[in-house]
């Protein structure tokens, strides 16, 4: 018979079921694109930027709580806001969680590593939250950062006044 090392998910639109957990307690893994615990949710890389909040990737073990799970790794990464765009920051971080998993996949199978709960400040966000942006201000993946930015500064700033 063969033991199953882990069940991954990389997707923030996976649905989490209790079965699984309680089937595989501590072998369910989720490959998260934010520095957790910041930007719990949706839009990671986007609220990453929008927030100021830590850039990067986390591999945590999943609970019952969404992205709530005790930290098995993570890197934090830095990118230009003038020189870079939404997608271009997604592609680097889907790359550098593949390499962070790589990098540490035969540990997570092994179960040497110790997790760690995640501690500090927590921001969380649902789709409609961007959505919310969406209605005040252009967006597109591809638009620089910085620029993005500045247009919401302002359209903010312009709700305010009104």
């Amino acid at each position: 018979a063969y033991e199953i090392a882990a069940c991954l998910v990389g997707s923030e639109m996976c649905i989490r079921g209790r079965e699984v957990l309680d089937l595989m307690p501590g072998r369910v893994i989720n490959l998260h694109t934010s520095y957790l615990p910041y930007n719990r949710g949706s839009s990671p890389n986007f609220f990453s930027f929008l927030e100021n909040t830590p850039k990067g990737v986390t591999i945590h073990l999943m609970s019952a709580g969404l992205d709530e799970g005790d930290i098995l790794c993570q890197r934090e990464l830095h990118f230009d806001e003038e020189k870079e765009t939404f997608a271009s920051t997604y592609e680097a971080l889907l790359q550098e969680i593949e390499k962070l998993f790589r990098e540490n996949w035969q540990q997570i199978r092994e179960g040497s590593i110790i997790p760690v709960k995640q501690a500090g400040p927590v921001t969380y966000h649902r789709m409609k939250d961007l959505d919310a942006i969406r209605g005040k201000v252009d967006f597109d993946w591809n638009m620089k950062i910085g620029d993005f930015k500045r247009a919401y500064e302002k359209a903010m700033r312009k709700d305010e006044n009104s």
